[in-house]
């Protein structure tokens, strides 16, 4: 094979694989920016979000004695800090929460760019890191944009392995710290991350490891007591007490399905992560970076794994995995290339057919991760059929209760009266037991509906019974759309 021909083959891959990386990015900002403002919650936790910031603007106490019309989410408060920040410039709405993300997962991708040409001087490289997380974004079900805490705590966590990742020195280990103590803050699951990646930067570089971990406990210690003390203890109670009560799904099938689940869409991607071991003549110095973002991918699956066993969690669980393993699939790339082209023993074009199996082998990963458009935005109808519902709700002649769509009273100015989202952490949905707090929740919520406060009850499912209360339908509002609910208006006594 001659020379020219060998170098086209290779630039034309090279070419093509950072055109589709290039894709996906762009074709992940298509579709958050064009849905960035609709008004119907997309995953059903955002609407209890969208509640707790509108509670936070309202002078509201964050953490409190839960109750029917407000109980806090399970989360730290820091991304509702930063989404009523953007709230308070924007307005009340899905725009500013999902702003939020979609500004942190344009920080996760130029923070993984960073680092993989940090490590290589590979600008390729680099973007096929970038845009293979992007990639990723059907196989988190497009969490991405969501109006919720992930990826805000993911940039946090990614922000905190660039420092902790070239820190020789105690304050990079400090701003490290600080990074996760703000991942902690934003997403409690941050302590499953950082405590096996202080286990491991202590073999990597010791006396920063110390400096990390003081500093991290130091910073988490002062959080947690302030919120504690200013919430009554309500913090402690929400973030830490109401997790624990979680089942996590700890049984061999269901780890063995996680990891397949977590690792079928990526697989290409870990295995050439993995190749530059084969290759290895002898042992590596303590401090190859290689290895070290190699055993933070492991060390961050780990966690991943420990987080996803929860019942209330989905593939969001394994964002903080893919974008960790973006980094060191674009060092690896790298790698690879290096090595590659220093064996002896193949001739030259053979050399040159092996360094283009690298981006052959990018395109393979991405063509696996190929999705539709379309299943993800909402249509011109869509829209029409969002405002149509609004403008229903508005003719209700009096307040009501929508359980599964509880934000939609912030659209016609009326209360919030009962969300069920946070409440499943009570009532025993998704925890081992109710708790003792549900049952006057319960008892409240009986005595907003016979009592006519709420003159309807909204269902996604018309049910009889509600509540203990018997219901019947009074009136269909029918969407025929996937992205807006279809309501069944019910009269319950």
């Amino acid at each position: 094979m001659k020379n020219s021909t060998k170098n086209v083959l290779l630039t034309l891959l090279k070419t093509f694989a950072a055109l589709v990386a290039g894709y996906y990015i762009v074709l992940f900002l298509y579709i958050a920016i064009s849905r960035l403002a609709f008004p119907i919650a997309i995953d059903w936790v955002e609407g209890a979000v969208l509640i707790q910031v509108d509670h936070l603007l309202a002078g509201g106490a964050m953490y409190a004695q839960p109750t029917a019309a407000y109980t806090a989410l399970i989360y730290p408060p820091f991304y509702f800090y930063v989404a009523a920040a953007f709230a308070r410039l924007l307005g009340v709405g899905f725009l500013p929460l999902r702003l939020t993300s979609l500004l942190s997962t344009c920080g996760c991708l130029i923070v993984i760019f960073y680092m993989v040409y940090r490590n290589t001087r590979s600008k390729l490289y680099a973007f096929i890191a970038a845009g293979f997380f992007a990639a990723t974004y059907a196989s988190v079900w497009s969490w991405f944009d969501f109006a919720r805490v992930d990826m805000l705590f993911v940039f946090f966590c990614l922000l905190g392995l660039y420092f902790l990742s070239s820190a020789q020195t105690n304050p990079r280990a400090a701003v490290a710290a600080l990074f996760f103590a703000l991942a902690f803050f934003t997403k409690q699951s941050a302590l499953f991350i950082v405590a096996p990646l202080a286990v491991l930067y202590f073999f990597y570089r010791r006396k920063q490891a110390l400096a990390f971990v003081l500093i991290f406990a130091a910073l988490a210690s002062l959080g947690l007591l302030l919120f504690n003390l200013s919430s009554a203890g309500w913090y402690n109670y929400y973030v830490f007490t109401l997790p624990a009560n979680h089942k996590l799904a700890t049984s061999f099938p269901s780890v063995i399905s996680l990891i397949q689940v977590m690792l079928g869409p990526i697989l290409v991607a870990l295995v050439v992560s993995l190749l530059p071991l084969l290759f290895q003549r002898q042992e590596p110095p303590p401090d190859t970076l290689y290895h070290f973002f190699l055993f933070a991918v492991a060390a961050v699956m780990l966690g991943t794994m420990v987080g996803a066993l929860s019942p209330g969690s989905t593939h969001n669980a394994y964002i903080p995995a893919y974008a960790t393993l973006a980094i060191l699939l674009g060092i690896s790339l790298q790698q690879l290339q290096q090595m590659l082209a220093g064996l002896e023993h193949p001739p030259e074009w053979g050399k040159a057919l092996l360094i283009a199996l690298l981006p052959a082998l990018c395109l393979v990963q991405f063509w696996l991760l190929q999705y539709q458009p379309r299943d993800y935005v909402p249509t011109g109808q869509d829209w029409k059929r969002a405002a149509v519902l609004i403008k229903s709700l508005k003719g209700t002649p009096a307040d009501f209760i929508a359980p599964m769509h509880a934000y939609l009273a912030l659209y016609v100015d009326k209360p919030v009266l009962y969300d069920e989202a946070p409440l499943w952490e009570l009532n025993g949905q998704v925890g081992k037991r109710p708790l003792p707090e549900w049952s006057s929740i319960a008892d409240e919520t009986r005595h907003i509906v016979q009592s006519q406060q709420a003159a309807f009850v909204y269902m996604t499912v018309p049910s009889h019974t509600w509540q203990k209360m018997t219901c019947e339908k009074a009136d269909v509002l029918n969407s025929n759309s996937k992205f807006v609910p279809t309501l069944y208006q019910m009269v319950c006594k």
